[in-house]
C-alpha cells in the first residue's frame, strides 16, 4: 500500500506545474522454497523520489480537454534490496524522464482521464546486504497507460482512484 501527496498550481489558464511524492507502507514479500523447505519474509517501505511535471492545455471543447505534458523524477538516493537480514526502500535506482498526452471529460462533478505515458529510464544500481546481490540495470524506456475518476467536492478538492496498464518491458541486468 501507498499514499501519494501532489500540489497542482496553474501558472496560467492553459499551464499547470506540480510536485508529488509517494509513501510505500511496510510491503511484506514472503517467498518459499519447495527445494529446502525454507520461506523468507523481507520487508520494504518509504518515501520515493519526487516527481516535478508541467501540463500544457492543447484544446479544450464541450467539457472534452487534450493536454501534453512532462515529467522529471531525479534520483535522489540509492536503492536498497530487501532481504531477510535487511529491510529495502521506496527509493528506485533512477531517474525517469516522462513525456505523455491525455485526453480528459468534464461533467459536473465527475472527471474521466486517460492518458498514455513514456518513460526514459537511466541507468542505475540496485544494493543489498551481501555485495553478491548487488546489481546494475541499463537505461530503457517502456510506455504505460493511465485511467483515472476525480470525484469533486469543490473545484480543488477531490477525490481519485485511477488504475495504471504497463506494457511489457524488459530489463537486462
Amino acid at each position: 500500500t501507498f499514499a501519494t501527496v501532489s500540489a497542482f498550481y496553474g501558472i496560467i489558464d492553459r499551464l499547470v506545474v506540480s510536485v508529488s511524492e509517494n509513501y510505500l507502507f511496510n510491503l511484506t514479500s514472503t517467498t518459499a522454497d519447495s527445494v529446502s523447505n525454507t520461506t523468507t519474509t523481507t520487508k520494504a517501505s518509504g518515501f520515493s523520489n519526487p516527481t516535478f511535471g508541467a501540463a500544457f492545455r492543447l484544446w479544450e471543447n464541450s467539457g472534452f480537454f487534450a493536454d501534453v505534458g512532462l515529467g522529471f523524477s531525479p534520483k535522489v538516493g540509492t536503492n536498497v534490496i530487501a532481504t531477510a537480514t535487511q529491510d529495502g526502500n521506496n527509493l528506485p535506482a533512477y531517474s525517469d524522464l516522462n513525456p505523455n498526452v491525455a485526453l480528459t471529460y468534464v461533467n459536473d462533478i465527475h472527471e474521466f482521464r486517460v492518458g498514455l505515458n513514456a518513460h526514459l529510464l537511466s541507468s542505475g544500481d540496485y544494493q543489498s546486504d551481501t555485495s553478491s546481490s548487488n546489481y546494475s540495470v541499463e537505461a530503457r524506456t517502456y510506455l504505460d497507460f493511465t485511467v483515472r475518476y476525480r470525484l469533486h467536492a469543490t473545484d480543488s478538492l477531490y477525490v481519485e482512484p485511477g488504475a495504471t496498464f504497463y506494457f511489457t518491458q524488459t530489463v537486462n541486468r
